[in-house]
């Protein structure tokens, strides 16, 4: 029988347990996600496959910055009543984790579709703002294929997720309820936290902007972190009510419409 003094320590041993096995699932995800994302960054900036040594170099540093923003993530969001607390209840078995799970991922699946959607007409009614000249070299970026698409979906949904969302969304909540000092995280402290998540999420795709478009100009800017930004805040959101799963997850569905069905019709 188990003594009473060991009980503490038995517990602290399980919950160590539980943050490696959350950990570990992230952190293989993470680089499947690098692994995925390279096709279509290819074939986007047209650039040759990289060598079997290059993307080992790559995907080592890329776990290399995944590592302290997983586990930070991991150990802030607790703190916030955010994190990968979904993943935790699906890996203790939870009463009715598995049957939230299944009811939420059809459910952030049809949000990022009407998100990719809504998006995607944004995107095409919003040209009627840029310059003539950006319009000229949008017509003319070649679209990558509906395959390297659907690969950079998978990437895009679970390593922004787990840099925005998890990382900096979590940071943000705790740093502003360590600021006011309050027991209880406010809903105003989650939005903002969320909103400026979602503007540093924009703000992440102008460097490919800059490659893709041949430089930056206030239009572009906006252009691009506007779009970015709505997608981010739904995300932030689903993250916020569902979990990160829901968060992959919706994101990956809006990918999935902006990036593979286009490439479909296009030759």
């Amino acid at each position: 029988m188990e003594s009473s003094s060991n009980i503490p320590t038995t517990n602290k041993n399980r919950h160590q347990q539980l943050n490696l096995q959350v950990f570990a699932i992230l952190i293989v995800a993470s680089v499947i996600a690098s692994i995925a994302g390279i096709p279509y960054s290819s074939e986007l900036l047209k650039l040759p496959v990289p060598s079997f040594q290059e993307l080992l170099i790559g995907i080592l540093l890329q776990t290399l910055i995944n590592i302290p923003i997983i586990l930070l993530g991991m150990h802030l969001g607790a703190k916030v009543g955010l994190g990968a607390r979904d993943l935790r209840a699906l890996l203790t078995r939870e009463p009715k984790a598995l049957q939230n799970f299944l009811k939420t991922a059809p459910y952030a699946f049809i949000i990022g579709l009407i998100t990719g959607a809504v998006l995607l007409l944004l995107s095409n009614l919003l040209y009627y703002i840029l310059p003539s000249d950006i319009v000229n070299i949008s017509k003319n970026i070649k679209v990558p294929s509906a395959s390297s698409g659907f690969l950079g979906s998978v990437s895009a949904g679970i390593n922004e997720e787990i840099m925005m969302r998890l990382f900096v969304m979590s940071l943000f909540v705790w740093l502003f309820t360590k600021i006011l000092r309050r027991p209880q995280v406010k809903h105003t402290v989650i939005w903002t936290a969320n909103i400026i998540a979602a503007l540093l999420f924009g703000a992440l795709h102008l460097p490919l902007a800059a490659e893709i478009y041949k430089g930056l100009t206030p239009s572009i800017v906006f252009y691009i972190v506007f779009l970015n930004s709505l997608g981010g805040t739904l995300f932030g959101w689903l993250y916020w009510k569902r979990g990160i799963l829901a968060a992959m997850i919706a994101h990956f569905a809006a990918d999935i419409v902006i990036h593979v069905i286009p490439a479909l019709f296009l030759k």
